[in-house]
């Protein structure tokens, strides 16, 4: 590998946030690569970012108490009550205020302690311009095949075909075929000795179809979500507690109870995200609608997931909107909700340089993600069209899942054909071809991550997976579903 090549592999595992030996990151941050702060500025840094938080809080608690009714007998203690919390309000202001000044003095003003990667000397550590424009170039160009192994995920392809086919014998269900596809593939990736996971999966479906007098297939993947968020020592229907339990704070900030709420509370639940943070998800839910986004259910998971993008909501719905006009212009499609998908998808990416704005270039109209969404579009022309009879196009969301893993495109694109072959070969005899449309698509989108060996995941995207999979035309009762049934997507 060259010295290059090494710098960038560096500069890309410390913005995943892996810890590195201390002298080579002072020999990155000798470069410019890197920035190194102690532990009492990381602290500086934290309180500044909780002092916001808790002005927000106090300033939103006063104007509540000032809108609220109360009799004439209690106007005093509201009075003082209001006059506390605007004591509060202006010392936690005054000390905002004198700690962003000595930030501001250390250049540390615009950070956020999610930025920094802590190293084992305790200090920390993140990326400059400089350093985050060769991390860039490195991870996505052919330096960064090296790194890549195309047929990493064939034995594990031959595993969830095996499991594919368990299903169908358990229960005899091979329909949609995509759901049951997808359900195979998270339990192979939950990260549980696999006959374990299988036990505490049959489990907790086979308590469904006793429970509930309807129990579609849908539930497959959602039973499997659960098995992959099981702690060590829990019982998996424990686990099926703390989901219900944030589906409970979900719907207490304004979510209906609903079952894609039910799906939103789940993932999160697997992100280890507690009932207390989901404000955040309504927050980021607002958001979207706002700007522009349905209303319709399916947008509650795609706020769930944009929930775990780190900053605030408002820079997530912005960095949503400004994708979305990028791929207006560079994916033509019918039907707008697929590439909504790929815009919220791009969206978890952040290694992106700010655009060059110097010389001649100053008025030119650029965006840090104009490289990703070209990457997209890439990976987009190597798909094959969908048959005539399918009813959207989700093509924009199988190219974003595969844009936002680093490598050429080529051999991206490689990786997921590999395993969708795997998979065809290993299923043959007991999944029917989709022809263009192929079921089995969900499976190697969520297993050709593998092959990245820990530097690319996809285990988020597990809706996304599944809706690419599906002809909505022969089965059009699902959540997964990427078409428009109020009109639409994006106003």
């Amino acid at each position: 590998m060259s010295t290059l090549a090494a710098t960038g592999l560096k500069l890309f595992d410390l913005h995943r946030g892996e810890s590195l030996p201390a002298s080579e990151v002072d020999d990155l941050a000798a470069s410019g690569l890197v920035r190194v702060i102690s532990v009492a500025e990381h602290g500086m840094i934290a309180r500044y970012e909780a002092l916001q938080d808790h002005i927000e809080e106090l300033d939103v608690c006063r104007e509540s108490l000032r809108r609220r009714f109360v009799w004439p007998w209690r106007r005093h203690h509201r009075r003082a009550h209001i006059s506390r919390l605007s004591d509060r309000l202006m010392a936690r202001s005054s000390e905002r205020v004198a700690l962003r000044g000595r930030l501001h003095r250390l250049g540390l003003a615009s950070d956020t302690p999610r930025q920094y990667t802590r190293l084992d000397d305790g200090r920390f550590a993140k990326l400059t311009t400089d350093g985050l424009a060769i991390a860039f170039e490195f991870a996505y160009s052919t330096a960064f095949d090296a790194q890549i192994t195309p047929d990493a995920a064939v034995e594990e392809a031959e595993l969830c075909a095996s499991l594919h086919g368990r299903m169908l014998l358990q229960w005899k269900v091979d329909y949609p075929p995509p759901v049951v596809a997808t359900a195979a593939a998270l339990l192979c990736r939950s990260g549980r000795e696999i006959e374990s996971a299988w036990d505490a999966f049959v489990e907790l479906f086979e308590y469904w179809r006793g429970t509930y007098r309807d129990c579609p297939a849908d539930r497959l993947a959602l039973a499997a979500l659960l098995v992959g968020a099981m702690r060590d020592d829990e019982d998996i229907r424990d686990t099926e507690n703390r989901a219900r339990e944030t589906l409970d704070a979900l719907v207490k900030v304004g979510f209906p109870r609903e079952r894609e709420t039910l799906w939103a509370a789940s993932l999160l639940m697997r992100e280890g995200r507690r009932p207390g943070s989901m404000e955040r998800v309504y927050d980021v839910w607002c958001g979207l609608v706002r700007a522009g986004w349905s209303m319709a259910a399916a947008t509650y998971l795609y706020a769930a997931r944009l929930s775990l993008v780190p900053g605030k909501p408002a820079e997530i719905t912005s960095r949503v909107r400004e994708i979305v006009e990028l791929l207006a212009v560079r994916v033509p499609v019918a039907e707008g909700r697929a590439r909504l998908a790929a815009a919220s998808i791009l969206a978890h990416s952040d290694l992106h340089p700010p655009p060059d704005r110097s010389g001649a270039r100053l008025l030119e109209h650029t965006s840090r993600y104009d490289p990703l969404a070209d990457r997209l579009v890439a990976i987009h022309q190597r798909l094959p069209e969908p048959p005539y009879e399918a009813v959207s196009d989700c093509r924009p969301a199988i190219a974003a899942v595969l844009a936002r893993l680093p490598g050429s495109t080529l051999l991206a694109f490689e990786a997921f054909d590999t395993t969708l072959a795997a998979l065809r070969r290993a299923a043959d005899r007991r999944i029917p071809d989709g022809g263009d449309l192929d079921p089995l698509t969900p499976g190697a989108l969520l297993l050709c991550d593998r092959c990245w060996h820990g530097r690319g995941t996809n285990h988020l995207f597990a809706f996304e997976a599944c809706a690419a999979g599906r002809n909505e035309a022969f089965d059009p009762v699902t959540i997964f579903r990427f078409t428009s049934t109020g009109g639409p997507a994006w106003g």
